[in-house]
C-alpha cells in the first residue's frame, strides 16, 4: 500500500470533458498489455514473477503503490498513460 495519504486521491484537476483524458481513456480500453495491468492493479499480482505477463513486469516492483482511478491505472498522482497513446 501507499503510504501517502494522499496518493489515493482522484486527481481533481482531471475532468471527465477534459479531451485529452477521453482519449487516454480510450487508449486505455483499447491497449490489451494496458488492460493486464489494469487487472493486475485490480486484482493483485502474481506472488511470482514468472506467472506475470511480461509486459507488466516493470510495474511489479511498483506494484504496491499503484492503484486505479476508473478505468486507469495511475503511479501517485500521475496516470500510467498506455503505450498505444
Amino acid at each position: 500500500m501507499c503510504s501517502d495519504q494522499h496518493c489515493h486521491q482522484p486527481l481533481p484537476s482531471f475532468q471527465d470533458n477534459d479531451r485529452t483524458l477521453q482519449d487516454i481513456r480510450e487508449s486505455a480500453r483499447e491497449d490489451t498489455e494496458y488492460v493486464h495491468l489494469l487487472q493486475y492493479v485490480t486484482s493483485g499480482f502474481p506472488s511470482h514473477r514468472y506467472e506475470l505477463n511480461k509486459t507488466a513486469l516493470p510495474y511489479r516492483k511498483l506494484r504496491d503503490s499503484l492503484y486505479t482511478d476508473e478505468e486507469l491505472v495511475l503511479y501517485g498522482q500521475r496516470i500510467v498513460v498506455p503505450a498505444a497513446h
